[in-house]
C-alpha cells in the first residue's frame, strides 16, 4: 500500500489532516469517500479498518485511523522542521493532546450528533440541548485562547488544525455569534493561513452534503 488518505471534504476530521498535510508540505494520494454512497463500508476499507472511519491513513503496510493519530504519525515521520505542530516535549504535547480530546469529547461529538440527526431525519435543526452544550463550549475555547494566538500558545499545532475544522463547521449548525472575541481572533488567523482553503472549500461541501440530506 502507498501513502494514501481514504477523505472526504465533508468531514472535520478529514479536513484536519488536510491541513497538516498541507502545513508540513506532503503530497498524499486522496481517495474520495462518498458517505452518502456508502463508500466507506466497501470491503477494501472495512479489511484495513473495521470501525470503517474516515480519514484512514496507508502507509505500506500500515493502517492508521482516527484523524488525531493521522496526523501525530505525519508530523513525526515526515514533519522535518515541523515538530512544533506535535512537540516532542511532554508537558508541551500533554497541552496538544489535552485539546484533541477538547475536540473529540466536545466540539466533533455535538457536530456529529447533530449530523446524526439531521441524517436519521430525527431533526433538521440542532436542539436546545446542543445549543446549550455547544455555546458552554465555545465559552471554554474562548478561555483556552485568553493571551493565545493559537489554543496551545503562540504556535501552531496539530490541535488548531483539529478544533478549526470542527469549530467552523459546529459554526454552521449552532452559531457562534460575536460572543466569544478570542475564537473571532482565532479563527481570522486561521483564515490567513496559506492552506486554510481546503477548511474553506471543505465547509461549502458540508453544507450542500446536509442540504441534500435535508431535502431528499
Amino acid at each position: 500500500m502507498a501513502l494514501r488518505l481514504y477523505t472526504t471534504a465533508v468531514g472535520p476530521p478529514s479536513r484536519a489532516v488536510l491541513l497538516c498535510e498541507k502545513a508540513i508540505g506532503l503530497n498524499l494520494e486522496h481517495i474520495e469517500i462518498n458517505l452518502l454512497q456508502g463508500d466507506h463500508m466497501s470491503p477494501e476499507l472495512v479489511k484495513m479498518n473495521p470501525q470503517h472511519t474516515i480519514p484512514t491513513l496507508t502507509d505500506d503496510d500500515i493502517v492508521i485511523w482516527d484523524s488525531h493519530a493521522i496526523m501525530a504519525y505525519l508530523v513525526g515521520k515526515y514533519g522535518g522542521d515541523c515538530e512544533s505542530l506535535y512537540p516532542k516535549d511532554l508537558a508541551q504535547r500533554s497541552l496538544v493532546d489535552q485539546r484533541l480530546h477538547f475536540d473529540s469529547g466536545c466540539i466533533f461529538y455535538l457536530v456529529r450528533r447533530i449530523g446524526e440527526g439531521i441524517m436519521c431525519k430525527d431533526s433538521i435543526t440542532p436542539d436546545e440541548t446542543c445549543k446549550s452544550l455547544a455555546h458552554r463550549n465555545y465559552q471554554f475555547l474562548d478561555d483556552f485562547l485568553i493571551d493565545k494566538d493559537w489554543v496551545c500558545g503562540n504556535s501552531i499545532t496539530i490541535a488548531d488544525f483539529s478544533l478549526i475544522s470542527s469549530v467552523t463547521t459546529l459554526d454552521l449548525l449552532v452559531p457562534i455569534g460575536d460572543t466569544y472575541p478570542n475564537i473571532t481572533a482565532w479563527l481570522g488567523r486561521a483564515e490567513e493561513l496559506s492552506y486554510y482553503d481546503v477548511n474553506r472549500s471543505g465547509l461549502e461541501k458540508f453544507k450542500e452534503f446536509i442540504e441534500i440530506i435535508s431535502t431528499s
